[in-house]
């Protein structure tokens, strides 16, 4: 994704990561950035992108 407006820690018109994981301590987080409105969320691909964060994060492999 590119920031329009200078996101928090990415100057403006630079490239940022739209979703990432990590490992903490014993868990893991997986952060989406995923839009700001409902036609985002019901979208079959992020769809598919938050099932498959929620079950990486949850240690599962299915």
């Amino acid at each position: 994704m590119r920031s329009s407006n200078g996101a928090i820690g990415w100057p403006a018109g630079e490239a940022y990561p739209a979703a990432w994981i990590r490992h903490m301590g014993k868990g893991r987080l997986a952060a989406l950035r995923s839009g700001h409105n409902e036609a985002s969320l019901r979208s079959p691909e992020m769809r598919k992108l938050i099932a498959a964060g929620c079950t990486w994060a949850a240690g599962s492999s299915a």
